[in-house]
């Protein structure tokens, strides 16, 4: 009878913490959970696994030694950024990720080889034209398209969420996504780099399937300091998931499938936290000195090289 008891009080007491647990978080008028605010990414957890960690989880000391490392690999990249945690790891359920890919158990994409063969080669710029040069050097984003990528600096998002949409706007080149909420998916709708997304709700989970991407930007870049990057194709199906679990945190997981480019699903996750700092405008075309400054040089590299090679012809 006592042990009975016992299992009772206990039983109690865990459905007291849920029920104030779901109880706990901002709700909307209509009962969902509110994700109105703006959020940001106060970590540099990179997106795949670093070749020097050897799990997903890991100690406080680890995570320290990855940053350290890390640091000493980037010098131009600055301690100062003001970050709650001194291992600039990402905290998922309490505990310090080497990592945002959860799945494969490696942390690496899993690319095919053809692929992978394809990505190389994409990656290859050139200095003719600023058409060759990379998509961030030309103040075109990324970082709200779909899923939601990790920037290192800017990375504040705005959230306005009404019955039926929820829009999510970057602080970094401005980008807008707007998802449809227990909306049909449209037919004939055009691709976009955007793709088509519709939500729905799982309990107080809202999942988003984004699907009918566009071949105008499939390689996106994804972190600075590891130098991930990201394929999202035509064929590509992305399934997000958006968990208030505390009312200053969202869990914000994500699945993406496309057998033309990866040999397996693959998921990741990472934490958001509201943040009380005001967003500007990114002003990146008013500022970009860099993409002109490339291109002058590069032609400056080809004078002398003319100069050199005239210099050096025989009479």
């Amino acid at each position: 009878m006592r042990r009975f008891a016992f299992a009772a009080f206990i039983f109690a007491l865990a459905s007291n913490a849920s029920a104030q647990s779901s109880t706990s978080i901002p709700r909307t008028p209509d009962g969902h959970p509110d994700f109105g605010g703006v959020w940001a990414n106060e970590f540099r957890t990179t997106l795949e696994r670093p070749p020097n960690a050897t799990s997903l989880l890991v100690s406080r000391e680890e995570a320290q030694r990855l940053f350290d490392e890390g640091l000493k690999a980037r010098p131009d990249m600055s301690l100062n950024y003001g970050l709650p945690d001194p291992s600039f790891l990402a905290k998922v359920r309490g505990e310090f990720r080497s990592s945002q890919v959860t799945q494969p158990e490696t942390g690496r994409l899993p690319y095919t080889p053809a692929a992978r063969a394809s990505l190389a080669a994409s990656l290859a710029t050139g200095t003719d034209s600023h058409d060759q040069r990379p998509w961030p050097e030309r103040c075109i984003g990324g970082v709200s398209l779909t899923p939601l990528l990790v920037a290192t600096e800017n990375n504040l998002r705005r959230f306005v969420q009404t019955p039926d949409l929820l829009m999510i706007h970057s602080e970094q080149f401005g980008d807008t996504r707007i998802v449809g909420i227990d909306r049909p998916r449209r037919t004939g709708a055009l691709p976009s780099e955007m793709g088509q997304s519709v939500g729905r709700w799982e309990g107080d989970t809202l999942l988003v399937e984004t699907a009918a991407f566009s071949s105008q930007r499939p390689v996106r870049a994804v972190h600075a300091i590891a130098g991930s990057r990201l394929v999202v194709g035509t064929g590509s199906r992305v399934v997000e998931r958006f968990t208030l679990t505390a009312p200053d945190e969202i869990l914000y997981q994500f699945t993406v499938e496309d057998p033309a480019v990866y040999s397996a699903t693959w998921s990741a996750e990472y934490p958001m936290h509201r943040s009380s700092e005001r967003m500007f405008e990114f002003a990146c075309h008013e500022g970009n000195y860099a993409l002109v400054n490339i291109l002058k040089g590069a032609r400056e590299g080809d004078r002398r090289a003319v100069v050199t090679q005239t210099k050096g012809a025989k009479p």
